[in-house]
């Protein structure tokens, strides 16, 4: 049991982020790292437990973004 606690603790908080530079998270079964590409463009990649990886390029108004992790009940829940 101590263990699953330990695996836990690596993982990232969900919660709101402000974000002006580079941030990696950690999810169960889910990586997703926010980089700043330009002072107006941020790169959101998203690679899950199957090495499947999304990229997606996000144009912003300002030079940061403000994001939000929170999880979801399974659609059968």
């Amino acid at each position: 049991m101590e263990e699953d606690s330990q695996d836990s603790n690596k993982f990232s908080s969900y919660g709101i982020y402000e974000i002006s530079q580079s941030l990696d998270f950690v999810f169960p079964n889910v990586t997703v790292r926010i980089k700043k590409i330009s002072d107006n463009v941020f790169s959101y990649m998203k690679k899950d437990a199957d090495d499947n990886l999304s990229e997606i390029m996000i144009p912003t108004k300002s030079s940061k973004i403000i994001l939000e992790f929170s999880p979801i009940r399974p659609i059968n829940y």
